[in-house]
């Protein structure tokens, strides 16, 4: 990563040039849409690009912070906070198979790392 570019200009570029290439995609390949959607739904699809950038936006603040190979370890996280999330705001009950597979997950992310636990400590102030 050029390290004269700001993150948020990264994110920006990869979106903007992610939904030009979606847009005619989606032109060329789909059928034309018959009905106007509810503000419900372009509301939802605002939200999803706003949310989206802000992710991008802290994925590449994390690189820029911690490098690219430690930033690497983030998505052994994603299922883990999907099963927490699930667990707290859907009020899912986690079976012993899930407990078990999150301390895999956990196990994984720290032996991928290569770090001792202190530094884990570092990684995530």
């Amino acid at each position: 990563m050029n390290s004269n570019m700001h993150p948020s200009l990264l994110a920006t570029g990869q979106m903007l040039f992610g939904s030009v290439y979606l847009l005619i995609l989606s032109i060329t390949l789909e059928d034309p849409i018959t009905r106007i959607p509810n503000i419900n739904v372009l509301l939802s699809i605002i939200w999803i690009g706003i949310s989206t950038a802000l992710a991008f936006n802290l994925y590449f603040i994390v690189i820029k912070r911690i490098g690219a190979v430690r930033s690497s370890i983030i998505p052994l996280f994603f299922p883990l906070v999907a099963v927490l999330l699930g667990s707290i705001v859907l009020k899912e009950r986690l079976s012993m198979s899930s407990y078990f597979g999150l301390t895999l997950i956990l196990y994984s992310a720290l032996s991928v790392s290569g770090n001792k636990i202190a530094d884990f400590k570092k990684l995530i102030k």
